[in-house]
C-alpha cells in the first residue's frame, strides 16, 4: 500500500481526537519521547490531519497546575494560550451530565 492511500485511510480513521491534559503538558515540558508523539499530535491538529480535536476547560486547570510546579506560573500561563490559538481545537464545559458520559466510557472502553 503506497503511503499517499495510507495516509488517507488513517485520517478518515482519526476524523475526531479527545486529547487529555498529559498531551498538552508532554508537549510543553517533557525532552522524552512522549515529548516528541505529543507535538506531533497537536501539529497534525494545527495541520488538519484531524477534522476535529476537543479538550476540556478542565484540561486548561490542570495544565496550568502542573508546568506552574515545574516553570513558574508566568511560562505556564503562556503555555496555556495554545488552548486558545490552536487551530481545530474545540473546548467542552465540563457538566454533570458530560463527566457521567466520562465515567461511562472509561469504564466501557480500553
Amino acid at each position: 500500500m503506497n503511503n499517499m492511500k495510507k495516509e488517507q485511510e488513517e485520517l478518515e480513521l482519526n476524523e475526531r481526537i479527545y486529547l487529555d491534559s498529559n498531551c498538552f503538558i508532554n508537549a510543553s515540558l517533557s525532552k522524552q519521547e512522549a515529548s516528541i508523539k505529543a507535538k506531533k499530535i497537536l501539529e497534525q491538529i494545527k495541520n488538519g490531519f484531524y477534522k476535529k480535536a476537543y479538550t476540556s476547560v478542565l484540561t486548561i486547570d490542570e495544565f496550568l497546575w502542573k508546568v506552574q510546579k515545574e516553570v513558574g506560573k508566568e511560562l505556564a500561563a503562556e503555555g496555556a494560550s495554545i488552548f486558545f490559538t490552536l487551530k481545530n481545537l474545540e473546548l467542552i464545559d465540563a457538566n454533570s451530565q458530560i463527566v457521567s458520559q466520562a465515567i461511562e466510557i472509561y469504564k466501557n472502553e480500553n
